[in-house]
């Protein structure tokens, strides 16, 4: 019987360098999200010559968007960034579970924002991505690492499977996410004064369903519930039909104003599905949705 001891392992903290300057400024910011991504717990961004004003502010815009990663020394050419959390301190499932409460409210407001004409709650949908972005990048940089370490992965009760299972899901609910911020942007171009009474009470209808769906598709993940997995693909199918009825009273409409429905649409059903793709990792729908 062998047992770690997480507590008195001996810890080699991971780093790199990252030269400045590149190339593209993007493909630099990419390399220190990727480093973050990795698991690196020291990131130094160096050069020879003096990092300009604007560049800095790029990288310590990047830096800040990564939970945990704070700049610990910087001089004229260079920034050094250190992750700070204990990893052994967090956990995948709270994370997890906050970036659903998030997007659950962010297409649910992005609704309601179209159907009140409120452009001030439109706003509040698309600034709510960058937090479900930071949670995003540290869920995945925590399940790397314990894909990596066995004693880390035992810590958070999380198997191979699990580990795999987990960066599926975060990446579907991510996509929810951004998906909800394409919903909230039509509220900018499409006045609810435009919407007559039976398109009205469709998207309050798909408001709450598609709510309801996702909330029951990541219970069914996380507990592995049958029940809840059923519910989904109940939801799902009046969902399919309402985005029907939606599309037909669009075909009505003046050809801006249907494109904006039958986008609008399109974007709900993109996120019905993404919730049951999350239900999916649960209890396999494959043969009975298609």
């Amino acid at each position: 019987l062998i047992i770690h001891s997480l507590q008195n392992e001996d810890k080699r903290v991971k780093e790199i360098g990252i030269p400045y300057p590149a190339e593209y400024m993007a493909r630099l910011i990419n390399a220190v999200t990727g480093a973050y991504l990795l698991g690196f717990d020291v990131i130094r961004v160096h050069g020879r010559e003096r990092i300009t004003y604007d560049d800095r502010e790029m990288i310590k815009k990047a830096i800040r968007q990564l939970v945990g990663l704070e700049i610990v020394e910087e001089d004229a050419s260079s920034i050094t960034a250190q992750f700070l959390l204990e990893p052994t301190t967090l956990d995948p499932e709270k994370i997890l579970r906050r970036m659903h409460m998030i997007t659950n409210g962010m297409h649910r407001d992005a609704i309601t924002s179209l159907l009140e004409s409120d452009m001030h709650l439109m706003r509040i949908v698309i600034e709510r991505d960058d937090e479900v972005d930071r949670l995003y990048f540290l869920l995945v940089r925590l399940i790397r690492s314990a894909v990596q370490d066995a004693r880390l992965a035992s810590r958070f009760r999380l198997s191979s499977i699990d580990c795999l299972d987990y960066r599926v899901a975060a990446n579907v609910i991510e996509a929810i996410g951004d998906v909800s911020v394409e919903v909230a942007k039509v509220a900018a171009i499409l006045p609810s004064s435009t919407l007559d009474e039976d398109i009205t009470d469709i998207l309050k209808s798909t408001r709450d369903l598609t709510e309801r769906m996702q909330e029951a598709s990541v219970k069914a993940f996380l507990t592995r519930g049958a029940e809840e997995a059923k519910e989904v693909l109940e939801i799902f199918g009046r969902l399919t039909a309402g985005f029907g009825k939606l599309e037909a009273l669009a075909s009505k409409k003046p050809p801006h104003i249907a494109s904006s429905l039958l986008g609008l649409s399109a974007s709900m059903s993109r996120i019905a599905r993404y919730s049951i793709d999350i239900a999916d990792l649960a209890i396999p729908m494959y043969p009975i949705l298609r």
